[in-house]
């Protein structure tokens, strides 16, 4: 689960079966991100200086546990519409799981893969 920097009621939560899901309300409800692809979520990310605080960040990135297909997807209007992030690396049967991700203070999109699920902190 990612609070948003820039509009701290908004919240995404990534499932191991369910799928992304979503709150404006501060975590009072949360409605199924339909246009994100069914997968099992590793990571949700905001890039907070793609945006101003008191508005929606509009660049999130998202990480997927796939076997095949991309595995990075990317929205630049708040979660609305998905893309797979372009140049990524393509999955081999599974050996390629993205875990963890961050942004330097360059806007530089940082992704760690591995061969399996690593614990989460």
């Amino acid at each position: 689960m990612q609070v948003d920097p820039n509009a701290p009621n908004i919240l995404f939560l990534g499932t191991n079966k369910e799928g992304l899901w979503k709150t404006t309300d501060g975590a009072t409800s949360f409605t199924k991100v339909a246009a994100f692809p069914q997968s099992s979520i590793m990571f949700v990310l905001f890039d907070e200086h793609s945006g101003q605080y008191g508005s929606p960040t509009p660049t999130i990135y998202v990480g997927v546990n796939v076997t095949t297909g991309p595995s990075l997807y990317q929205s630049t209007d708040g979660g609305v519409t998905w893309s797979a992030v372009p140049g990524q690396p393509t999955p081999l049967s599974g050996t390629m799981i993205p875990n963890r991700a961050a942004l330097d203070s360059n806007g530089i999109l940082y992704v760690t893969y591995s061969n399996q699920l690593v614990p989460t902190v």
